[in-house]
C-alpha cells in the first residue's frame, strides 16, 4: 500500500503561484502525487483557503472559483 499524505493549503498555493521561494518543488511533488496516483488528505477547508487566497493574490475572482 503506498504511502498517503496529508496536503495543506499552503502547499497549493506555493504550487499555485511563480513568485514564492519552493515554487518548483510544490509543484513537482503535487505532479509526483497525481502521476502517481498516490492517495492525500486535505483539511476540509482546502477548497475555501485556496480560492480566498487566489482571489486576494490575483484579484481575479473568476480564476479563485
Amino acid at each position: 500500500m503506498p504511502a498517503i499524505y496529508t496536503v495543506d493549503a499552503s502547499v497549493f498555493l506555493n504550487a499555485f503561484n511563480p513568485n514564492e521561494a519552493g515554487h518548483a518543488e510544490s509543484r513537482r511533488f503535487l505532479a509526483l502525487l497525481q502521476d502517481k496516483a498516490i492517495p492525500i488528505i486535505v483539511p476540509t477547508l482546502l477548497l475555501p483557503e485556496v480560492a480566498t487566497a487566489v482571489s486576494r493574490g490575483s484579484g481575479n475572482e473568476t480564476l479563485a472559483r
